[in-house]
This record gives structure tokens, C-alpha cells and sequence, in this order.
């Protein structure tokens, strides 16, 4: 009888009410409880504030002291909410009864743990509920005698007991009529269910076998019918999900074999299961020979001794670790699996190229050490000069004017290299305020290419400017960035072009414009080329890095933040254009802007 389904659901109904009306009434019964007594110590804390016990400590001093706190009290009993349950007394410190809410005869006072304290006077101040009353205890002294009283306030919890058992009262009668319900519902949904589910569970033996082919017959339209059907259609997906599965895995299989991470699978002897190609590449594996002990051996981990050291339950992941010039994330897992009674498990291997993003952490803390040094340079100097003027007031005017003008001087230097790491975070964070206007192209080259020709001539270099004369169209565009971007590359090629050498700025416009990675359409290009110290080919890929500077630009102490060429990059695409760099080494450089006729920025 146990154990037949009818019962089983006669039971679970049964205890489902049970259980939730049991609940029910704990968290009702608790909450009123907490409640009441929340509620009490909230009053008793709104009417002792440390104004009104400085109060009652005043009325210590006088000859009536009872009956002036009593009316003190008196005054603010319907905030301590004093009723038939709640009473207040003012006690003496022994604890004996002076005047209160009620007389002395009526007077319950109970020696408490929170009354007993109060006596004492070990705690200055203490409020507790106590299992059988809810009551507040307080110790008032005066300030001028040794006089003391205690204002002691109980309430029996009648009202909450009283609340508390009409609320059961209410769940008992709620529970009685539940479990009536649910008897007689569950008796009728057993019987419902269990005849047509020993049927189903006929032919659901044979299709346990493996007998997919045969169905089961549906006897009627309700849900018992829906689950026949659901059984046939659980059959046919089941024997569909077979051939799924296999596919799937030959899709596992080829998404693992094109990664582009080198991973490689190792059973528990650590002989090789998988190897993508990634890895068979970074590795040179020609054959399927490569074991866990290779793998260890030619990454050189000496912090893994043996395949013991990687948990089942956590990887372990190896940062920065260098094999063919190239950096690695590696991270070792352990995995288990079961197939019917077998068990099987191993290793897995996973290998994340980080190069760029080492390098890149690399080039950052190379730039911190640049900033540093360009910043500290100017700083040396600013107090250098300062503490020089300072130190010696009866020097030669001429000579403090010169220390002054170091002053300016490398005060606009550290202005320059702030505002360039302004710029590249408004650039990196798309909060830059784009200035579009209609303005000719020509007009700005040539006021850019006069701010820096006295750069040039103090060098003894020759800038020519080719001005095309063709009437050409006005572009639309930034013009404090369009200028910031010419400034800096004909800088750039005065600064790295030796004396007496020559810089050539030209320009052009094509209505029909096409280059690779730009679209299609009207473009200026400018075209800045000189017969300086060029670029080393392996420093050209890298040239519009942030922070990178080319090393023999360095060390030349030309080299600055290594910022103005991404900067210039970074506006160039946001106008919708680029620059691009050919350069051979000794030989000279060539530096091509091209520029829509309209910023891309404007369009959108």
C-alpha cells in the first residue's frame, strides 16, 4: 500500500499543506512577535532622548521629585504607549516603589535581568526584552546630589499573546479545512492517473530495449493522452538526437581543430588525445608522439615537476611564458568523464598568445618612465632657475630675464605633453568636441608651414612649400585638429632632418579617390617628405604605436613622448582619412595625410 502511487500523492498533498501552513504560521507568529517588540523599544527610545533625561535629572533636585517625574512621565505616556498591559513606575535605587501609572498595590514589578542591571547601576543606560515581559529600564541621576531614581517601564505582552492566538486560531481552522480538501482531491487524481500510466509503462519497456519503431496507442484526448503522445514524439526525437549528437561532436571536433589558440588533450598517462593544428605549428609536431612531459620540457615550467600538481577542480594557469619570442598564457586543466561504466580523464593544455598585449604593457611602462623624465626635466629646471633667482636678488637684469624665459620655456614644454595626454584620453574615451567649419586647405598649409620655417632656417634647412594653383573646393573639417595634425608631421621632419637638409610640403585633391581601407570618394592629400635620417625598417610597423619612439631618434635626444604620431593617426581616422609612412633609412622619409572634403564626424 505504501508504495503504490495513490498513496504516495494522498501523502504529498497531505504534507504540502501541512508544511506550508506550518510555515505560514511560523513567520506570522514570528513577525508579530518581532513587531511588538520592535515597536516597543522604538517608543521607549523616542520618549528617553537625552533632552528629556536631563530633564528628569533637573526634576531630581527638587523636594517632589516622585510626582514631578511622574507627571513628566505622565505627560508622554501615550507615546510609551501606557494601557491596561503596559504600566511605568519610578523607583527608588533600590528598586522599591515611589509613584507610577498605577498604584503600589496594583504595581507587578518584576526583578528582571534589565531592572536588576539598572539597581546595580552597572550599565548606565540598558534596554533588553525578557522572555515573560517586554520592559525598558533607565537610571536617571542628578547632576548636583547623589540622588538617583529608576524609571522602569514592563509590559506583559498580553495584547501580543492575545493577537498572537487569534491569528493560530485563524491557520488552525485553515489547516483543518486544507487537509479535508486535500484528501479528497488526492484520492480522485490518483485514481486518474495511475491506471492509464500502468499501461503507458508497458510499451515504455519496450521502447527502453531500443525498439524506437513502435508507438504507444493514445486512449484518450486529456493530458494522460498528451503524455502518450509526447512519449511517441520522445522516441523519435530521441532516436533523432542520436544522429545529432554524432554530428555535433564531428562540429566540436572541427571548431577545436581551428582554434586559434594552441590547445592540446592528454589522457592520464599523458600521452597526446588531440592536437590542433595552432599548437602542431607553434610546436613543429609532425607525428602524434608529443607528450605532457614534452609539452612541460620545451615551455620550460619548473614549477610543474610532474602532472600531480594540476587539481581536478581548479586550473592552473601560467602567465608570461615565453617560447619562440613569442608570450604565452598557459593554463592546465584536468577534466574527467563517463561513458556506461567506464571512466575516462586527462589533461588539457591551452596556449593564449598575449605578444601584443605584452608588448603593449611593455610600451606603457616604457611611456611612464619617458613621461616622468619629460616631465621631471622641465622641473629641474623651473627649480633650478627659481632657486637661482631667489638665491642671488642682486643679480644682472639680463641674467634673470634668462632664467626667467627657462622658466616660460619649460613651462610651455610640460604644458605641451599634458595637453597631448589629454587629447589621446578624450580620443580613447570618444569625448572629443569636434569643431567642423569650411575652411581652405592651402590657406592652412601654408600658415603651418610659416610657424615652423623659422625652426627650419635656424637650422639652415630649406622648407619649400609646392602650392598647387588649381582652384580647389574648401574642406570640412576640424581646423584646430587639422592644423594640430600638419604642425606635427612638418615638425617631425625638421626635427629629424640634419642641418642644411631640405622638406618638402606639397598637396593635391582627386575627386575620385581610391586607396586601400579608405572609401571611395574626394580626398585631399598632403604629402610631407624630407631627406633626413629616415626610419629603420623594423621600427615602421610600429611608428604610429602609442608611446613608441624610435630608438635612434632617442638617442639622438630628439625623441619626445612618443604620443604625436598616434595622436595624429587617431584624428586622421576620425576626420575618415589616414596617414601613411615610407621611409628608408639615411635616405629620408615621406609622410602622406590624405583627408575626405568632408569629416566623417559630420555625416553621422
Amino acid at each position: 500500500m505504501y508504495k503504490k502511487l495513490q498513496f504516495k500523492i494522498v501523502l504529498i498533498l497531505v504534507s504540502f499543506i501541512i508544511s506550508v501552513m506550518t510555515v505560514v504560521g511560523t513567520i506570522l507568529i514570528g513577525s508579530i512577535f518581532s513587531y511588538f517588540t520592535n515597536d516597543f523599544l522604538r517608543q521607549q527610545n523616542e520618549v528617553f532622548t537625552n533632552d528629556f533625561k536631563k530633564e528628569l535629572s533637573l526634576l531630581l533636585d527638587t523636594e517632589t521629585s516622585a510626582e514631578q517625574i511622574n507627571g513628566a512621565l505622565m505627560a508622554h505616556s501615550a507615546r510609551l504607549g501606557i494601557d491596561s498591559y503596559r504600566n511605568y513606575y519610578v523607583l527608588d535605587e533600590k528598586g522599591d516603589y515611589l509613584s507610577g501609572s498605577t498604584d503600589e498595590k496594583s504595581a507587578d514589578i518584576r526583578k528582571t535581568e534589565n531592572l536588576l542591571s539598572a539597581i546595580s547601576g552597572t550599565s548606565a543606560h540598558r534596554q533588553s526584552v525578557g522572555n515573560s515581559v517586554m520592559d525598558y529600564a533607565e537610571r536617571i541621576s542628578s547632576n548636583s546630589t547623589d540622588k538617583s531614581v529608576i524609571i522602569y517601564v514592563c509590559d506583559t505582552k498580553e495584547e501580543m499573546k492575545e493577537f498572537s492566538w487569534m491569528v493560530f486560531s485563524i491557520l488552525l481552522q485553515s489547516l483543518l479545512i486544507g487537509l479535508g480538501l486535500a484528501l479528497v482531491l488526492s484520492f480522485f487524481l490518483s485514481k486518474a492517473i495511475t491506471s492509464p500510466i500502468q499501461k503507458i509503462t508497458e510499451k515504455a519497456t519496450s521502447v527502453a530495449e531500443g525498439n524506437f519503431d513502435e508507438k504507444l496507442v493514445i486512449y484518450s484526448n486529456d493530458e494522460i493522452g498528451t503524455l502518450t503522445e509526447t512519449f511517441n514524439k520522445m522516441a523519435e526525437d530521441l532516436e533523432n538526437n542520436l544522429k545529432e549528437i554524432s554530428s555535433e561532436r564531428r562540429k566540436l571536433e572541427t571548431i577545436f581543430f581551428y582554434l586559434k589558440d594552441a590547445v592540446i588533450a592528454f589522457d592520464n598517462v599523458g600521452n597526446p588525445m588531440h592536437i590542433n593544428p595552432t599548437a602542431r605549428f607553434l610546436f613543429g609536431i609532425e607525428t602524434n608522439d608529443f607528450t605532457l612531459a614534452n609539452l612541460i620540457s620545451c615551455l620550460n615550467l619548473d614549477s610543474l615537476e610532474n602532472e600531480e600538481c594540476i587539481d581536478e577542480n581548479d586550473a592552473l594557469t601560467l602567465s608570461n611564458v615565453i617560447y619562440r619570442d613569442k608570450v604565452f598564457d598557459v593554463s592546465f586543466g584536468k577534466f574527467r568523464f563517463s561513458l556506461s561504466d567506464d571512466t575516462f580523464g586527462g589533461y588539457i593544455a591551452v596556449l593564449h598568445d598575449i605578444t601584443e598585449r605584452f608588448e603593449l604593457e611593455k610600451s606603457r611602462r616604457e611611456f611612464i618612465a619617458n613621461v616622468s623624465h619629460e616631465l621631471g626635466t622641465p622641473l629641474t629646471s623651473i627649480k633650478g632657475a627659481a632657486e637661482t633667482i631667489v638665491t642671488n636678488p642682486e643679480m644682472p637684469h639680463d641674467v634673470q630675464e634668462h632664467f626667467l624665459q627657462m622658466v616660460i620655456g619649460e613651462s610651455d614644454r610640460m604644458s605641451h605633453i599634458v595637453k597631448d595626454l589629454l587629447v589621446l584620453s578624450r580620443l580613447d574615451n570618444n569625448r572629443m568636441m569636434w569643431n567642423a567649419s569650411s575652411f581652405s586647405l592651402p590657406s592652412l598649409i601654408s600658415h603651418c608651414v610659416d610657424v615652423v620655417k623659422g625652426e627650419a632656417e635656424k637650422n639652415g634647412q630649406e622648407l619649400i612649400y609646392v602650392n598647387n594653383e588649381k582652384e580647389l573646393p574648401n574642406i570640412e573639417a576640424d581646423r584646430e585638429r587639422v592644423e594640430q595634425i600638419l604642425i606635427n608631421l612638418i615638425q617631425n621632419a625638421v626635427k629629424y632632418t640634419q642641418n642644411n637638409g631640405k622638406v618638402m610640403v606639397s598637396f593635391d585633391f582627386d575627386d575620385t579617390f581610391e586607396i586601400e581601407n579608405l572609401s571611395a570618394g574626394e580626398y585631399f592629400t598632403v604629402k610631407v617628405s624630407d631627406n633626413g635620417i629616415g626610419i629603420p625598417k623594423e621600427d615602421l610597423p610600429h611608428i604610429f604605436e602609442r608611446f613608441y619612439r624610435v630608438e635612434k631618434a632617442r638617442n639622438s635626444d630628439k625623441g619626445g613622448t612618443g604620443l604625436g604620431l598616434a595622436i595624429a593617426k587617431e584624428i586622421a581616422i576620425e576626420h575618415g582619412g589616414d596617414i601613411r609612412i615610407e621611409s628608408v633609412y639615411k635616405k629620408g622619409t615621406t609622410v602622406t595625410l590624405h583627408l575626405p572634403k568632408k569629416a566623417k564626424f559630420i555625416e553621422q
